[in-house]
């Protein structure tokens, strides 16, 4: 799935997570459902307004990439609840984006592609959804 994903100038944690969390995303439609039995899946449903508003703080920046992604070994105090779950955020705002457009494989392409990443969290509803959870 990488190899189909241009390297984008404008790395920050929304760019970072939706370059992940999309690859994660597009290998569901290919394969099924496997990525809700992942421990920071598992997480991230428990804890999904906290852990959104938390992600929304840091995601144009490029300093907190590691304590959200790329953590394998950080302990859960460091790594926001769930080793990597920058990548389950990266997911959700992928499947919301993709459930919102008509054309299925236009919003696939530009999932990965990415040429906005903040037009695609506008456009996909996640942000209005995660805040408005209790």
């Amino acid at each position: 799935m990488h190899t189909q994903q241009p390297r984008h100038r404008t790395r920050n944690l929304l760019t970072a997570a939706l370059g992940e969390g999309v690859a994660d995303f597009a290998s569901e439609l290919a394969i099924g459902p496997w990525f809700a039995e992942t421990e920071r899946a598992r997480y991230g449903a428990v804890h999904e307004r906290d852990v959104w508003l938390d992600f929304r703080d840091e995601m144009m920046t490029d300093s907190t990439i590691n304590t959200w992604m790329y953590n394998g070994m950080v302990p859960a105090p460091r790594n926001h609840g769930a080793n990597d779950i920058g990548y389950w955020v990266g997911y959700r705002i992928a499947r919301a984006y993709y459930n919102r457009a008509a054309d299925k494989r236009a919003a696939l392409r530009e999932l990965i592609l990415l040429p906005d990443a903040d037009r695609v969290l506008r456009e996909s509803g996640y942000a209005e959804y995660a805040e408005g959870l209790k």
